[in-house]
């Protein structure tokens, strides 16, 4: 189990509004956060620890905008029902931003 339909089409379609490539990375397994499908097969479970990455013009934006989305638990009762979320942002070469939160 991980993502839940309604969650997961909720990132994708966020996601398909940036230019930039979206990565969520959880254990072993990475996926196009624009694919619905990639999203509910990479097993974020409650209190796993999910990987954000972002590459291009508007990746800052999208980092937070994911961000912002775990951390109102998907508009599904607020965060305080589902955790919390812990941040770690980083800007790298050519724009390249990262982020890390704790997925519930």
């Amino acid at each position: 189990m991980g993502l839940h339909a309604r969650s997961a089409a909720m990132l994708a379609k966020m996601a398909r509004e940036y230019d930039s490539e979206i990565v969520l990375k959880c254990g072993r397994h990475s996926v196009n956060a624009k694919s619905m499908l990639g999203l509910l097969t990479l097993g974020a479970v409650q209190g796993a620890r999910v990987g954000v990455t972002a590459e291009g013009r508007d990746a800052r934006k999208a980092v937070r905008a994911i961000e912002d989305l775990f951390g109102c638990a998907f508009h599904e009762g607020g965060a305080a029902a589902h955790g919390t979320v812990t941040p770690i942002v980083g800007v790298g070469p050519t724009g390249f931003m990262s982020a890390q939160a704790l997925a519930s």
